[in-house]
């Protein structure tokens, strides 16, 4: 297959490289390098990440203003009847969620980010349904309205509010593993209420015994919702993960959503980190002992956990001093 691509008889598109792990998005990277000469197609969303060499970045404009409307109108939830909210109904709901969108964001910010998810068919498609069972959700907080609609469903069957603490955790334990599937046994009857709403989706996957379904987080940011949701009630779990590229969609979730004192400290730790590993990469090119020493020391007396961690255990280590 190399040859071919090499010789540009065979095209290679990739979609989605911010959704996988940073191992694969590395290995992804490497085969771009490699195949420089062939025609190598990358898709992804915003992410922090060093394109091959030579190669060509195209960004693509959010949607302008009818585009996501008549896209949302054309799903066919619109028009069931059994939903609370259809036809002409539909279509006013539909108008009334752009407009909010665009024209009532509370800041620049919020409505640059509409516009993003305004240009997502994931985010446009879970708009149309949560707009036809006749919720009219935030445009930048879909999963949220989702989650509650599910945290209902499960109020009436457990009589007992959705465990939304020790799903998250067990949602930070599946992206440690880099794994996006439940197992049989894990969550049975919240897993019920989540794949009702969407919020899970169900996929045939090979196993031992065979092609078996199993229940997968819709999206990436339905992951991230959970993820952030555990973050907010262990703060040291968040300062924990703050280096690991896992967890960013947490992170951005956190930045988008959590009151401004919260949002600062994430964001000022995850930008610590950050310039650590940017100042440590310097040094390392650098070959100068005496800098890295320093930036160490520096990084010992600091705040986060993790970069405390990491700059001990990097003074330990005789042959990061070797040259």
């Amino acid at each position: 297959m190399r040859s071919l691509v090499h010789t540009r008889a065979l095209m290679v598109i990739v979609d989605g490289l911010n959704e996988v792990a940073a191992d694969t998005r590395e290995k992804i990277g490497a085969f771009a390098r490699d195949m420089s000469k062939g025609d190598v197609i990358v898709a992804t969303q915003p992410i922090e990440w060093r394109p091959p060499p030579n190669s060509c970045a195209v960004e693509l404009l959010p949607l302008n203003r009818s585009e996501p409307t008549a896209f949302i109108e054309s799903r066919p939830v619109g028009a069931d009847p059994n939903q609370p909210c259809h036809g002409l109904a539909y279509k006013a709901a539909v108008q009334n969620f752009v407009s909010r969108a665009l024209d009532e964001a509370r800041s620049e910010f919020e409505r640059e980010t509409a516009e993003l998810m305004l240009s997502n068919p994931f985010d446009l498609a879970f708009a149309a349904e949560l707009l036809a069972r006749g919720r009219m959700p935030s445009p930048t907080a879909l999963a949220d309205e989702a989650f509650r609609l599910a945290d209902e469903r499960y109020l009436q069957i457990a009589k007992i509010a959705f465990p939304l603490e020790a799903f998250g955790q067990h949602a930070v334990k599946m992206r440690l593993e880099d794994r996006n599937r439940l197992n049989p046994d894990e969550f049975t009857a919240e897993a019920s209420c989540l794949l009702e709403q969407r919020l899970l989706v169900s996929r045939a996957m090979n196993g031992t015994q065979g092609v078996v379904d199993r229940l997968l987080f819709r999206h990436d940011r339905v992951w991230d919702f959970f993820v952030a949701a555990v973050f907010a009630v262990y703060p040291d779990l968040w300062a924990e993960h703050v280096g690991d590229a896992r967890f960013r969609g947490a992170y951005l979730r956190i930045a988008e959503t959590w009151d401004p004192e919260g949002a600062k400290k994430a964001s000022l730790q995850f930008a610590a980190m950050r310039k650590l590993a940017m100042n440590f990469r310097a040094i390392l090119f650098g070959l100068d002992p005496a800098r890295l020493d320093a930036r160490l020391t520096e990084a010992n007396a600091s705040g986060p956990h993790h970069i405390r961690s990491f700059a001990q255990q990097t003074q330990d280590l005789e042959a990061v001093h070797v040259r």
